[in-house]
């Protein structure tokens, strides 16, 4: 296998999927050092734009005509890319260096001090947060699952010797990273489709633990982990007290290691909190001093996650500026694999004139269409084999409180899960 210290020995990169969000900060990361970026994905969009006019050279065409990228070109590609991708299947027949985005990102990473933030939700706003903090003190490089406001970007190129790094559980990508220190914010259950069940999701963070070779710290309802150190509760080392509502912001008391100084959070609702004192934790567990850490938290304007984005060209009225759950109409539909508000169906499967039938794909998303279906939505990767739609769709369900049950137009899989899955949540 390839190896990477910096960017040395690589002479120009191709992604396959470069359009998703983990992909577009490493092409990013690349072009920044003045190394020659190619890319595929299925269709344009706002980032894909961005990344163009950046120095990307794109293509929206997975036959092999369009696929004319240097011979010495590295290929890195996406679980999301079936086997049978005709560009990735040529790449394996000539022998061409091929890295997943998590092994390329491990790569780096690992080459220094690597500060991981994991957990099935809060990741990327805490890492987000952990990368302003620090970058207000130090040089930093950082590879976000989200464009973040103080950066407008998912990336910091560096170079730097400390990295900030969203750890994705999908894939158990995260098993690529040996990290510094880390930060794990929760070990819910997500990506069934990937882990089987619940005590398998747990397991995976177990052995991400294990790789962590300083410290580690663990949310409030996270599972026990061999060597972390739980923060947000009364009596740790690292939590919070007093929150309260000053001036229209949520102030709230920070304490660190004994240190107590009053900030205030710049994102509404307790979790935010919660993921303050995550980022706290393990910037000032690498050195980093509790005044600027307060100073930064409160400066700190949050990350737009791919489920806040707004598509390029909506195709009806629905209202695409608010995220997946908030929009104004009743047909709330969701992209789950990019965890995007799709340009919604003018006319949904159950107003459908002709019966709506799940495709045979296993990991079909049922809040997209099969190809027959008299509307479209704004991608096509959501239904392809080995996306994570299974997992998600529920889970959002759940997190936005849309319905206490599977609504009937489900596919059976979808149905027949615990009503569990779909309780009125606010978490």
């Amino acid at each position: 296998m390839a190896r990477v210290n910096a960017s040395d020995g690589i002479l120009a990169l191709d992604f396959l999927g470069i359009g998703g969000i983990g992909m577009s900060s490493l092409a990013r990361w690349a072009m920044a050092r003045g190394i020659p970026v190619t890319g595929y994905d299925k269709t344009p969009t706002a980032l894909t734009d961005a990344l163009s006019s950046e120095g990307a050279t794109l293509r929206f065409d997975e036959s092999l005509e369009a696929w004319k990228v240097p011979a010495d070109a590295w290929i890195i590609y996406t679980p999301a890319i079936p086997a049978d991708h005709p560009q990735l299947v040529a790449a394996k027949a000539q022998g061409r260096t091929l890295l997943k985005r998590a092994e390329l990102l491990g790569q780096i990473a690992n080459a220094g001090t690597c500060l991981a933030v994991g957990g099935t939700h809060g990741k990327t706003t805490t890492s987000a947060m952990l990368a302003w903090i620090l970058s207000q003190h130090q040089p930093i490089q950082a590879f976000l699952g989200g464009i973040a406001t103080n950066f407008n970007s998912n990336c910091l190129p560096g170079p730097a010797e400390v990295s900030v790094v969203e750890a994705d559980e999908f894939d158990r990508s995260f098993l690529h990273l040996h990290p510094s220190a880390a930060v794990i914010t929760s070990t819910d259950a997500d990506h069934l489709d990937i882990y089987g069940e619940a005590d398998s999701v747990v397991d995976g963070f177990r052995a991400f633990a294990e790789q962590v070779k300083g410290p580690l710290f663990a949310g409030p309802g996270c599972a026990d982990l061999t060597g972390a150190e739980s923060y947000g509760r009364p009596g740790d080392r690292y939590t919070y007290r007093d929150v309260r509502l000053e001036g229209g912001v949520q102030a709230f008391t920070l304490v660190l290691d004994g240190t107590e100084i009053a900030t205030h959070a710049g994102l509404p609702g307790l979790h935010n909190v919660e993921n303050a004192v995550a980022a706290a934790a393990l910037a000032h567990a690498v050195g980093m001093p509790a005044a600027a850490i307060a100073q930064a938290i409160a400066s700190f304007r949050g990350a737009a996650t791919t489920s806040t984005t707004t598509p390029t060209t909506p195709r009806n009225s629905l209202d695409s500026s608010k995220p997946c759950g908030e929009c104004s109409r009743a047909k709330r539909w969701l992209c789950s694999f990019s965890r995007t508000c799709t340009a919604a169906p003018a006319t949904s499967p159950r107003d459908s004139p002709r019966p709506w039938r799940a495709p045979t794909s296993s990991a079909f998303c049922p809040f997209m269409q099969p190809a027959n279906a008299p509307w479209r939505a704004s991608t096509a990767r959501c239904w392809r084999p080995g996306s994570r739609a299974r997992s998600s769709c529920r889970t959002t369900a759940a997190r936005n409180g849309w319905r206490a049950s599977p609504p009937p137009w489900w596919p059976r899989w979808a149905r027949a899960t615990s009503t569990d899955s779909f309780r009125t949540s606010n978490a």
